[in-house]
């Protein structure tokens, strides 16, 4: 197995529970296809590197697993 990271942005008006509910979906596709997450760090809120749909920050999260190729898409 490979190790994989994701890096994802939330919006800034997005709830708490909204982001954990994203993040648990997210291990649970992983590990349903044979991955193993191995760890998944809050950035906390930033500022973006350029405006994206009239949002200039947004809250970023850093996502680590081992998978098979097969899983990324």
């Amino acid at each position: 197995m490979e190790l994989y990271e994701i890096m994802f942005i939330f919006r800034p008006d997005v709830e708490a529970e909204q982001q954990e509910e994203v993040i648990n979906t997210l291990n649970e596709v992983i590990v349903k296809n044979q991955g193993e997450v191995k760890g998944v760090f809050d950035w906390r809120k930033r500022r973006l590197s350029y405006e994206i749909n009239k949002h200039t920050e947004g809250h970023y999260y850093l996502l680590y697993f081992y998978g098979q190729g097969l899983i990324i898409p």
